[in-house]
């Protein structure tokens, strides 16, 4: 996908052609995937140390942030930079990093998936295998402990309807000053994403899915308003 995203269509069909090829005249391993176009290449592994691999990483994305921070602002934001699990594995690769996951109701993210993203990574088949699979992703949370002054845990729906308190939490945790939220509703508006929430009221023939998650992650569901 990201060879197709960043180099065009024509190197992504000029990789894969020959391949196709040679597999359907039987000239190529069936069990091999693509043409291996450099089949005397040697490849050299190093085995640092642990402390040594960790500075060269935190070397390393310093420089790669450096050169996507072109105006030399005071903090960059990336999206999705490390994987809400297993965290404390991954803030070791940072010199300097918050990190907030964003947390939202499952029922919402089943029926987005299912019938409004297409998403192939969240399983949609059934509801009973998107809970087992919500399950055991979000597992760790309960044996994982994490430091309050790296890590924090937003609900999207309090973006929505709690959007004021929300935001100044972030905002305090960040130690950033209120003046400095000058694009408010830039990238969320809640009078506009809060159509994304609570689905199954906008389309009874979702309720029997909603319900059903609902009985089985009862304890990742959020609270709205309406429901208190």
């Amino acid at each position: 996908f990201y060879d197709l995203y960043d180099r065009g269509r024509v190197f992504y069909y000029s990789k894969l052609l020959p391949s196709k090829v040679l597999r359907k005249l039987k000239m190529m391993d069936p069990e091999s995937s693509t043409l291996n176009e450099l089949p005397n290449e040697i490849t050299y592994c190093s085995k640092p140390t642990e402390e040594k691999f960790l500075n060269c990483t935190r070397e390393y994305i310093d420089k790669l942030l450096g050169v996507a921070n072109k105006n030399n602002m005071p903090m960059v934001m990336v999206d999705q930079i490390v994987p809400p699990s297993n965290l404390n594995r991954y803030l070791r690769y940072f010199n300097d990093i918050q990190v907030v996951v964003v947390e939202r109701d499952p029922r919402d993210i089943y029926l987005l998936a299912k019938y409004k993203w297409k998403d192939r990574v969240i399983p949609v088949d059934s509801p009973e295998v998107f809970c087992k699979w919500y399950e055991y992703t979000r597992s760790h949370r309960k044996t994982e402990h994490y430091n309050p002054e790296k890590v924090i845990l937003v609900q999207f729906e309090d973006l929505i309807y709690h959007y004021d308190d929300t935001t100044k939490r972030i905002i305090d945790w960040l130690g950033l000053d209120e003046s400095q939220h000058t694009r408010k509703f830039a990238g969320l508006n809640p009078a506009n994403s809060i159509k994304n929430t609570q689905l199954w009221k906008q389309h009874p023939e979702y309720v029997k899915e909603a319900d059903y998650i609902k009985e089985h992650l009862s304890e990742y569901i959020y609270d709205f308003p309406e429901e208190v």
